[in-house]
């Protein structure tokens, strides 16, 4: 099982360090935590951490604490990380999910990136499938604009455009 399904947010440094934040929610809003919502736990779980502050100052940029985490995700992912965020929730009115699944990335990943990628490869297609999940990829170029103007909506058409391999795809 991935980790994602139950976190917010995945961040890969440019080295391949990673860090998750926040829990995945389908409760009600008005039955939800900070730790729920993508902005709240990315400010309270990583923003003040020691490792994020060296990937921000090495990277160039700084976390507007006037913005939200979504109008300055695209800036991280120019700079050159990656992420992966939990989008589910439950439809109103509903006990049915909506599960989905958004990755940002540099044009170009690093292989230490890329590396996340290839080891969860048979893990992604298990989630999605299982989940019935919708999966969407942008990658950003260094000047924050979406990679030939293309949203990615499948997880093989994301590995090619980006790639990545698949054949070293072994469960952990």
């Amino acid at each position: 099982m991935l980790e994602i399904e139950t976190k917010l947010g995945l961040i890969i440094a440019p080295n391949g360090d990673k860090r998750y934040f926040g829990k995945q929610s389908y409760e009600i809003t008005k039955e939800r935590k900070d730790e729920n919502y993508h902005d709240s736990a990315f400010v309270s779980e990583i923003l003040n951490t020691e490792w994020f502050q060296n990937i921000s100052e090495q990277l160039g940029f700084n976390y507007d604490r006037e913005k939200s985490f979504f109008e300055q995700v695209t800036l991280m992912a120019s700079r050159g990380c990656v992420f992966a965020l939990n989008l589910s929730s439950r439809i109103p009115g509903t006990d049915n999910e909506y599960n989905a699944y958004w990755t940002l990335t540099p044009t170009v990943p690093t292989d230490e990136q890329k590396s996340y990628f290839t080891s969860s490869y048979e893990d992604w297609q298990e989630l999605l499938t299982r989940k019935s999940a919708y999966f969407q990829a942008t990658p950003i170029t260094n000047e924050g604009r979406v990679y030939l103007n293309k949203e990615i909506y499948d997880l093989d058409e994301f590995y090619d455009t980006m790639n990545i391999s698949k054949s070293n795809g072994k469960r952990r």
